[in-house]
């Protein structure tokens, strides 16, 4: 049964169908998630880029889908913003894969007044921003691995900043005085791009890092201080003092040069930060909620799972000072990689009615590479606290570890560090956990700054691939670009593993390219930058009221578009 199928036949408390969509209503929605400023250069949460798709439009696209799989390599992406697919045929891919031409649309305008129609210079202007000297998008990574100068532009935009505090007119006055060999806007609705490297998956990556224009009125705010301005059917109208991010209609979008995105709602009003407890209520409180997202919601999921996610990780810091018996310690990452009691932490994390199961190597069920094996085996899983001990005692009989542990503030994430601090404790590691609301960890770890000053040593964190993208670019995120705003916390570098992902970005054959990948996985387990302890299936949703229509996944989000449900007035919430 479709997902929209499954709309249409909510069970005992809508058992009619529904067949001609209604418009009007508040669609209400409420995460667990933090939902950051709605500007395309600063947001990296699932639930920020989800309400960005009803307030931007892209470049390139991944249209929303109803039936499985939601997301996989054969999702395609479309023209959003641009006119048109370049493709060498049509002259607009050069034949060495390095210089794309892509055509914008004329139609499309932003939400001022009067509307302004967006340009080629918008999208450069958003390269810009997107490497500025505080970037923490995770866009930037893949990015900045293909577009000639990105990564060389945000090096000298860190460095010009570096002492200095950044301001709007400082941004802005950079951004003039350096230009982006690999971004030019050739007239109004024409955009050059110019590559490091040829790659046949540009708008593929284009449409999962979700590269939206940004208008001159930016040019007035640093990065996520901007008032949102708006290309699609829903544009903000701030915060409310409760934390409430609305999104009323955009006059300025006309449905008919918009392929992709509806409009059925009035309104969307959305919440994050909620508790899990709170999301659990959410059904019972006098507003309705209408989809909610978070983990242990619920036992019956209302659509069912996605695909597999690395769900929990430790990633030590390798940047900070090399203190005696720190993570930098080789010994250290492996005593704890054989204290932890797997099963434990697992028990702790497990959400009734999500599929879970043991995770020891780096790659997740379903990802291109992944192999069952167990690099660090302990007996049942539950640690080897023996073992563990040998491995400290390569410090010497002086070693006092000691470890600072950040966590996710979050009760099964802190239950599972709890664990974890416990295990490592039996074995002779003390460790100090700090919890962080998500958001703000993912903003300390994106930091290196924080790493080198040695604000941390562990993390808990997770990893959910983009099962839309090039996973070999995905992998290179995680565990060897050291650019801002990717995944590679700790910083790791290793020769021979940089070596073996050369081998598979070359290699032709997948199933090649597959154990190529398992090889990798190997090679950075025994060097222990990371720990992998759970992977559990991802879940796009917890809640969904009864009067919700018409559910559609965003491949790449593995998230519901909201510019396509539509409420039923006659079933109460």
């Amino acid at each position: 049964m479709s997902l929209v199928e499954q709309a249409h036949h909510p069970g005992p408390a809508g058992p009619h169908r529904v067949a001609e969509p209604a418009y009007g209503g508040t669609l209400r929605l409420l995460t667990t998630e933090r939902i950051e400023a709605l500007d395309p250069a600063t947001a990296n949460g699932t639930a920020t880029r989800q309400l960005l798709w009803a307030t931007s439009r892209q470049l390139f696209a991944y249209p929303a889908t109803t039936d499985p799989p939601y997301a996989d390599r054969r999702a395609r992406p479309v023209p959003d913003l641009a006119a048109e697919l370049p493709t060498r045929a049509g002259g607009t891919v050069t034949a060495d894969g390095r210089q794309w031409t892509v055509r914008l649309r004329a139609d499309v305008h932003w939400d001022t007044d009067p509307p302004r129609p967006v340009t080629a210079a918008d999208v450069v202007r958003a390269l810009k921003r997107l490497a500025g000297p505080a970037a923490r998008s995770a866009a930037l990574a893949p990015l900045a691995d293909v577009l000639l100068g990105l990564a060389d532009y945000h090096a000298a935009a860190r460095r010009a900043f570096a002492r200095t505090r950044p301001t709007a007119a400082g941004y802005a006055e950079f951004a003039a005085r350096h230009d982006l060999p690999g971004a030019r806007a050739v007239d109004a609705h024409t955009l050059h791009l110019r590559l490091r490297r040829p790659v046949d998956d540009l708008v593929r990556l284009l449409a999962g890092t979700g590269l939206a224009p940004v208008p001159a009125e930016y040019d007035a705010w640093l990065p996520g201080a901007a008032v949102p301005r708006s290309t699609g059917p829903f544009r903000p109208v701030g915060r409310t003092d409760g934390g409430v991010v609305r999104l009323v209609h955009n006059p300025a979008w006309d449905p008919q040069t918009d392929p992709l995105r509806a409009r059925f709602v009035d309104r969307i009003e959305a919440r994050g930060d909620a508790t899990a407890d709170e999301v659990r209520a959410a059904g019972r409180g006098p507003e309705p909620v209408d989809l909610s997202w978070a983990g242990g919601a619920a036992a019956a999921l209302p659509v069912p799972p996605v695909g597999w996610a690395l769900d929990a990780y430790l990633v030590f810091n390798l940047r900070g000072p090399a203190r005696p018996a720190g993570p930098r310690h080789r010994a250290v990452r492996r005593a704890v990689a054989l204290a932890v009691d797997r099963l434990a932490v697992a028990e702790a994390l497990a959400v009734p009615g999500v599929p879970s199961r043991l995770q020891h190597g780096l790659l997740p069920p379903g990802t291109p590479g992944h192999r069952p094996y167990d690099p660090w085996p302990t007996p049942y899983h539950r640690g080897d606290p023996e073992a563990a001990r040998a491995a400290l005692a390569e410090l010497g009989p002086d070693a006092r570890p000691a470890l600072h542990l950040l966590v996710p503030d979050e009760p099964r994430r802190r239950e599972a560090a709890e664990i974890l601090a416990a295990n490592l404790a039996a074995v002779g590691i003390a460790a100090r956990l700090t919890a962080h609301r998500d958001g703000d960890l993912h903003d300390l770890l994106l930091d290196p700054t924080h790493g080198r000053a040695g604000r941390w040593d562990v993390a808990l964190c997770g990893w959910t691939p983009d099962r839309c993208a090039d996973p070999d670019r995905e992998l290179r995120s995680l565990i060897a670009d050291d650019v801002a705003g990717g995944r590679n916390y700790g910083g790791y570098r290793s020769t021979r593993v940089a070596r073996l992902l050369a081998a598979v970005r070359a290699e032709p054959d997948p199933a090649r390219a597959a154990e190529l990948r398992h090889r990798v996985d190997v090679a950075v387990l025994r060097d222990l930058p990371v720990v992998p302890l759970v992977a559990a299936a991802v879940v796009p949703l917890s809640g969904r009221s009864p009067r919700v229509r018409n559910l559609r996944l965003l491949p790449h989000l593995h998230r519901v578009d909201l510019t396509r449900v539509w409420l039923d007035p006659d079933t109460t919430g």
